[in-house]
Parts: C-alpha cells; structure tokens; sequence
C-alpha cells in the first residue's frame, strides 16, 4: 500500500510517471499476517501489475531466486515463491553465473558443481550471464555476458566468442575488431 500510495502521489505532485524499481519483491510487508508468503507475493505482484496498468508505468521489480534452483540455470521456477511473477510479469530476466552453462558442470558431481560456483563467485571479475526467460512483446531466450567487479558494483558488458562469430556471419564484425576482450 505505501508504495501504491506513493507512486500516486509523486505524480500528482509532479505530473510526470517515474520509473519505478522495487528492490525486491520478497520483503513487501503485507497487512494481512495470516497469508502466506506465496500468497502474499501474488498479492503484491497483482498490484504492482494493476498500477502498472492504471499509469501505463515502467516497473522494474527485484526478486529472490529459489535456493533449490542456485546450482541451475534460471528458468520460470527459479523465481522465489514465484506463483504469479512468471505470469504477471511482461519480461522476466535473470543473473546467473556463466558457470552453470559449463560443459564440465553439466556433468560434475554435486560437490564438484558447488566447488565450481564457489570458485566462480569467488574469481574478480565474475563472469555473469543476464538471461531472458520471458519477453512478452518481443523475443526471448537471448543473453548477455558480463565481467562483474563488486568492489564496484559494476557490470560492464562482455562478448562471447559466439556473439563474435554471429556477428561476422551478419558482416557487421569489422568495428569491433582489437577490442574485444578474447
């Protein structure tokens, strides 16, 4: 309610819609203490969706991602108690570490696979993946890599070698040439 209630009052006071960006969905308090926290996410969800709606807004809210689903790539399930995110949401994107897309991960034990995340969260910079798992108004199943600095707190956007070769397949390769990280 604080956060609807917000939203509307910032425009009114200054005719102009905000961005807005819920950081993250998970610690919404909700008035009713007898909801679960399932249910108490898709309530919240329902009415960010509805303000979204009502001020044809850009929202960009902030969710947990299961425990189950830390040593798998993100998919619809990843999203914590995620009953009405993956329908709700217009464009559900995830982080991830590059690791989990490993051919060696793939077929490591479970103590191996935590070695190897473990390694990977530990290395500087981390190596991120940004992957679309739903794009309601456009295409879906891209990604985006990333060298992730935390002592900074920044992501600066890195090309693999198979964005490289689709791009030379496209012919539009020639400006990027020596500055590719690889």
């Amino acid at each position: 309610d604080d956060i609807l209630l917000y939203v509307r009052q910032y425009i009114a006071e200054n005719e102009c819609k905000p961005i807005v960006v819920v950081d993250y969905l998970q610690v919404i308090q909700n008035a009713d203490t007898h909801q679960s926290t399932r249910d108490a996410v898709d309530e919240n969800v329902r009415a960010l969706k509805q303000l979204q709606c009502d001020y044809n807004l850009v929202m960009i809210v902030i969710s947990a991602l299961n425990r189950a689903n830390y040593m798998s790539v993100v998919d619809y399930e990843s999203f914590k108690e995620s009953g009405g995110i993956e329908y709700t949401a217009d464009v559900l994107w995830g982080l991830q570490l590059e690791v989990l897309r490993d051919k060696v991960f793939e077929t490591a034990t479970t103590n191996k696979r935590r070695e190897l995340v473990k390694e990977a969260k530990a290395a500087i910079p981390r190596r991120i993946e940004l992957v679309c798992v739903k794009n309601r108004p456009g295409i879906s199943g891209y990604s985006c890599h990333f060298d992730y600095y935390p002592n900074a707190d920044y992501f600066m956007p890195r090309l693999t070698t198979e964005d490289y070769s689709i791009m030379e397949k496209r012919g539009n390769s020639d400006d990027l040439k020596g500055e590719l990280p690889f």
